[in-house]
């Protein structure tokens, strides 16, 4: 978990790929980050990814960080977010996705470009 760190704009962006991967990384929380612009986290067994009061991120997920076995996507009051899934050029599956929850995202546009979040009907799902 990473709270109300005021000050936080970027968490492992920018940073060489050898140090940014987190292997065994299985849950996310990142809350009350009001600075917080990208989250450059690699980490190929992430489950579940919970974003809070991140008011100047404009995306969740760069297509050169997806997060394949993700199962649990929630966001919420991001005012600024425009799309959960950025640069993706090729079709974005995530198989094991069942639960997005979204709420107070006012600038939201799009879930994102040539993106299928999974292939199953999703549950929770929630969009104010």
């Amino acid at each position: 978990k990473v709270k109300n760190c005021h000050a936080l704009d970027k968490i492992l962006e920018g940073v060489a790929s050898d140090y940014n991967k987190l292997p065994q990384l299985g849950e996310v929380h990142l809350q009350g980050l009001p600075k917080l612009t990208s989250i450059g986290i690699e980490a190929p067994l992430l489950r579940s990814l919970e974003v809070r009061d991140c008011s100047l991120l404009i995306h969740v997920i760069s297509s050169t960080h997806k997060p394949e076995n993700l199962e649990v996507l929630k966001v919420r009051f991001c005012d600024n977010l425009e799309t959960l899934f950025a640069g993706t050029s090729e079709d974005c599956v995530l198989p094991s996705l069942h639960t997005v929850q979204l709420w107070g995202l006012p600038k939201m546009v799009s879930i994102g470009t040539n993106c299928e979040p999974c292939r199953n009907p999703l549950s929770g799902t929630a969009l104010n």
